[in-house]
């Protein structure tokens, strides 16, 4: 497979659909809840992440608006993680 043929729009289509399809799984099989919350917000971010560089061309963007982007899927999935572990830890 050559590098245009990996960046096709068909190719990321499908990826995005079995990262889906994966995390549905995931949710579904309700294995270990507190990991599964983990790595359902990690396919959301690499999903995300996925979107913004191939179907908004951040791949073009200078330097530092890519950088930008990318640390804010990094954060919100942060902010998620940690706020779902700190609302399960939480003492009433």
């Amino acid at each position: 497979m050559t590098a245009t043929a990996a960046r096709s729009p068909v190719v990321i289509c499908l990826l995005l659909m079995t990262l889906t399809l994966m995390s549905f799984a995931l949710f579904e099989g309700q294995v270990l809840a507190s990991l599964a919350t983990f790595v359902i917000v990690a396919i959301a971010a690499c999903k995300a992440r996925l979107v913004m560089l191939h179907f908004m061309e951040l791949t073009h963007a200078p330097g530092n608006w890519r950088f930008l982007y990318e640390t804010w899927v990094f954060v919100a999935a942060a902010i998620i993680v940690i706020g779902h572990y700190v609302t399960l830890t939480r003492i009433d």
